[in-house]
Parts: C-alpha cells; sequence; structure tokens
C-alpha cells in the first residue's frame, strides 16, 4: 500500500510542480465537452496529434485524480480514525452527500436532476447536519 501511496504523491508532485497538469488539462469548458461528445458519436473525433487530449479525455483524466486523492484520504480515516477525526467527518459527509440530496430532494419533487444543479441545491444546504 506504502509504494502505491509513494507513487502516487510522486507523481501529484511532480505534475504540479513541471506544470504538467496545467498544460494538459486545463482549460475544459463545458461547450467543448460537448462537441467533442457528439464528434466521437458521429465518427468524426480527429485523432492528428496524440499529445493534445480533448476535452472529454481532459475531463476524465482530473477526474481520476481527483478520485484517487480522495480513495487515498478515506483509506486513512478508516486506517487511523482518531488520528484523521475530521478528515473522516469530511469524508463521510461528502461520500453520502448525493444520496442524501436525492432521498431529501425525491420527498419534495420527482425532479431530481435540478437537486444536482449545483446553482440550486448545493451540498452544504442539503447534507446540513
Amino acid at each position: 500500500m506504502w509504494v502505491l501511496v509513494i507513487n502516487g504523491l510522486v507523481y501529484l508532485t511532480l505534475g504540479l510542480i513541471t506544470g504538467r497538469f496545467r498544460r494538459k488539462l486545463l482549460p475544459i469548458s463545458p461547450s467543448q465537452i460537448t462537441a467533442d461528445v457528439k464528434a466521437a458519436l458521429t465518427f468524426r473525433l480527429a485523432h492528428d496529434d496524440l499529445a493534445h487530449y480533448n476535452a472529454v479525455q481532459k475531463l476524465l483524466y482530473a477526474g481520476v485524480i481527483l478520485c484517487g486523492i480522495l480513495i487515498v484520504l478515506s483509506g486513512l480515516s478508516i486506517w487511523k480514525p482518531v488520528q484523521f477525526q475530521e478528515l473522516t467527518g469530511a469524508l463521510r459527509r461528502l461520500r453520502f452527500c448525493p444520496l442524501r440530496a436525492f432521498l431529501r430532494h425525491e420527498r419534495k419533487s420527482s425532479d431530481f436532476w435540478s437537486c444536482i444543479s449545483p446553482w440550486r441545491c448545493w451540498c452544504r444546504r442539503v447534507c446540513a447536519p
């Protein structure tokens, strides 16, 4: 486990220090993602330069990095719950927030997707203890 954690930390550190994440994964705009998804579904997505990521790849790579960070943090909170008490509570709220939002919103309305929108119903308000 520790070999993988150290490997991930080195990867994140080098990616942030060298600016590779900023160069390769940013900016990501919703219009680019929509255009690339449409192009991929119609088999018109260009693969001219393999060193250049399209918007969907950027989004997914950034998401995988963020999920990896959350997995390591949740592992730490399970491994040492007393030492990482604040982290454990925050991760628990983060993990169960979408489920709580869904259940609370289902009682009020049948339109679940309106609750997912961060402008209308954000996690802090819905998942307040």
